[in-house]
């Protein structure tokens, strides 16, 4: 599966950005780059989830991997949902294959077709996604860690399911937690924002546009500023 963590420096760095889960809707992701204008310029973490659930999954991948290439400062991770379709490419699990991630992976007819070389694209792109990044004053991860843990690193299933965002200071180097994974309200996503909080979500939810009352946006957080910039879902 995925590597575990990776540092990355951006101490000297004016800018630096993250945008949560994104699941397959390309066009509000492109949207949402256009109106912070990246050009690669500025260190970009990409907190997971790049599949499922939205109307293109396989071209929001095949562009996630065409823009870290273009821009080293590009910095995506794993989440549940890519781990899901590494196991369905890979088929490595037998026990997975009785899931409900796996029969929901077999709903998503755009894996269906994919070629042999799409399908060893995606699958080395996936295998290389570390499951967290950690910089001077920020870890960036698809879901948290488990704080009850001696060590927040021991858990790896826990960086990419976790729903428990209890906050432990000290374990965490007193370091900002930025994650995704459990879709939250904008309103409360802004607020702990404006409070400068140390847990800051990122995921509301965009797939559930004119679903969920609150939601339906794709979410970028600037650190330096903490300035949140939204994309409202156009997929």
């Amino acid at each position: 599966m995925s590597t575990s963590g990776s540092f990355v420096s951006v101490e000297n760095e004016q800018k630096v950005y993250a945008i949560g889960d994104i699941h397959g809707c390309l066009n509000t992701l492109k949207a949402l780059l256009d109106q912070i204008d990246y050009k690669g310029q500025s260190p970009l973490f990409l907190l997971g989830d790049y599949v499922n659930k939205g109307p293109s999954s396989v071209d929001t991948l095949n562009y996630i991997i065409d823009l870290k290439a273009q821009f080293p400062k590009v910095y995506p991770l794993a989440g549940n949902h890519d781990q899901y379709l590494l196991s369905f490419l890979t088929r490595a699990d037998d026990d997975w294959l009785d899931s409900s991630e796996y029969a929901n992976m077999k709903r998503a007819g755009e894996f269906q077709s994919l070629s042999a070389d799409s399908t060893q694209i995606f699958t080395d792109f996936l295998k290389s996604l570390p499951l967290y990044y950690e910089t001077e004053d920020a870890f960036f991860v698809h879901a948290g860690f488990n704080f009850e843990r001696k060590s927040i690193f021991d858990d790896t299933s826990a960086m990419v399911n976790t729903r428990a965002f209890h906050y432990d200071a000290a374990k965490a180097s007193d370091k900002r937690l930025v994650h995704g994974h459990f879709p939250v309200e904008l309103a409360i996503i802004k607020k702990r924002i404006e409070r400068k909080f140390p847990v800051i979500p990122l995921d509301n939810g965009c797939v559930y546009s004119g679903e969920r009352t609150d939601m339906g946006s794709l979410c970028c957080l600037e650190l330096s500023e903490m300035k949140l910039f939204t994309q409202p879902r156009i997929d």
